[in-house]
């Protein structure tokens, strides 16, 4: 097993592509390197971007990419049962896993104790992560009889199905096919009916997004054309405490916790079926808005605007879907949850000619949405078959 920083990948010898033309504009990337590879919604094509950059550093072809964010390691550690780190005191589990978190960073494990400079310290500041997985493999290796499997593989499956673990393949086309019907891989799929996703990007070089909470509600008028949809989406910054002014630049603080309460720098894309017609967007700076093809023959609506602590923020986008969102008297939409964020509470408004129909769910996992509009009758499932269904039933 190794571990490497992403700020390894990248040398003064070698010429890399310019960045992406927003990430330039708002991200003030200049060249594009492998640590802003995932930059693309689409799972898939981050994925060969990340490959390609790792080839080109590396001279290696991988077979795949896995990514994984926070919570999936929270839920890998506590399918385990949890595990024991050298020199942190106690278990490391599905409750504890933050705290120590926090501490091995503010610590930086290899530094505890010792006086390091800055250099030194920014060196080792990732460490604790090889610890962990490190203790995780030989939790998994030692004595795999002690593991409850049943908890593992719900945890893991959980895990994949709510988008906190992601599989790309490369080298095994059967294989990949398994995970894309399973939506494991992260693919964007507007499929022919409404589509709706919002991906927010934190570019201000901080944490800030983690305190960042945001909820989500969508109406569409079926009753007569153009159709009409409203998306609100409402951005609460919890942070209690600023620490700082509101500067877009890479900086820390004594604690990785103060890197949370700082302006939160959104880049939002929302995707929309190809066709539609934006007709407004409120709530973010006018100058920063771009209308344009998104991932997958989606059309993208995207803008950048800055969240302060404490803050709450309501954008709004109103604009007309195609036509073909209703086939033979069914409406259908799809909306896909960003992967890596844990839930978002959806609203769902739909004016039909038989009446009003209102739904609301916590949106953990991409969900299909269909309306008979002839009976204003609706049903509400994930877009893909969930292999699990969390830790319930243990």
């Amino acid at each position: 097993m190794n571990l490497e920083d992403s700020y390894n990948f990248v040398s003064a010898e070698r010429t890399y592509p310019v960045a992406p033309e927003d990430l330039r504009r708002f991200g003030k990337g200049g060249i594009f390197l492998l640590r802003d590879a995932n930059w693309w919604p689409d799972g898939p094509t981050s994925a060969h971007m990340v490959a390609r950059f790792y080839q080109l550093e590396r001279g290696e072809q991988v077979d795949g990419v896995i990514s994984v964010n926070l919570e999936g390691v929270r839920l890998l550690v506590d399918g385990l049962g949890g595990v024991r780190v050298e020199g942190y005191d106690g278990v490391v589990n599905g409750e504890t896993l933050l705290p120590f978190f926090y501490w091995a960073w503010n610590t930086s494990l290899a530094g505890e104790g010792e006086e390091l400079s800055f250099e030194e310290w920014w060196v080792g500041r990732k460490n604790f992560m090889r610890v962990l997985a490190a203790a995780m493999l030989e939790r998994a290796l030692s004595n795999p009889g002690s593991i409850p499997m049943h908890r593992l593989a719900r945890r893991v499956v959980q895990a994949l199905d709510e988008r906190h673990l992601i599989i790309n393949v490369f080298a095994d086309p059967h294989a990949a096919a398994i995970i894309a019907r399973r939506g494991w891989d992260a693919a964007v799929l507007p499929g022919n009916g409404d589509y709706l996703r919002v991906t927010d990007t934190n570019l201000g070089f901080n944490k800030a997004n983690a305190k960042v909470r945001l909820s989500a509600a969508y109406t569409v008028d079926l009753r007569q054309l153009p159709l009409q949809a409203t998306l609100t989406l409402t951005y609460t910054h919890t942070a209690q405490r600023a620490t700082g002014p509101c500067i877009q630049k890479p900086y820390y603080g004594e604690r990785y916790e103060d890197m949370h309460d700082r302006c939160y720098w959104n880049y939002v894309r929302i995707f929309r079926p190809r066709g539609t017609t934006v007709r407004s967007l409120a709530g973010i700076p006018e100058e920063t808005v771009n209308v344009a093809a998104g991932d997958r023959g989606t059309l993208s609506v995207s803008g950048f605007m800055a969240l302060r602590p404490g803050e709450t923020r309501v954008v709004t986008l109103v604009d007309s879907p195609p036509a073909r969102v209703l086939d033979d008297g069914v409406y259908s939409l799809r909306v896909q949850k960003q992967p890596g964020v844990l839930s978002i509470p959806f609203v769902l408004r739909v004016q039909t000619p038989s009446g009003p129909v209102t739904t609301a769910f916590e949106l953990r996992t991409d969900m299909l949405v269909t309306v008979d509009v002839n009976t204003a009758r609706l049903e509400v499932r994930p877009l893909y078959p969930l292999a699990g269904q969390g830790a319930a039933g243990e």
